[in-house]
């Protein structure tokens, strides 16, 4: 089962080399934007990209949510106003 949004190119082992990657970002104190570039250069979207960030956090690196959590904010304060 995918999660909701995965396109089906994004294989079981591109998924997991993401996640590894969050983890590793989020441990290093990076920014959204340098993660989600590292994720996309695993060939997944934008969207794809959040997604196995709040992913990997969640169940491949737990201690590492509250830095997740920090990327998101960022990444949602880069919103404009009323998106």
């Amino acid at each position: 089962m995918r999660p909701a949004g995965v396109s089906t190119s994004a294989s079981h082992a591109t998924l997991l080399s993401a996640a590894t990657t969050a983890c590793t970002d989020l441990g290093k104190g990076q920014n959204f934007e340098s993660i989600v570039a590292a994720l996309k250069g695993h060939g997944l979207t934008t969207y794809e990209s959040y997604l196995a960030l709040i992913l990997a956090a969640q169940y491949r690196c737990p201690a590492r949510i509250p830095e997740a959590t920090q990327v998101m904010v960022d990444a949602l304060d880069q919103l404009p106003p009323g998106a």
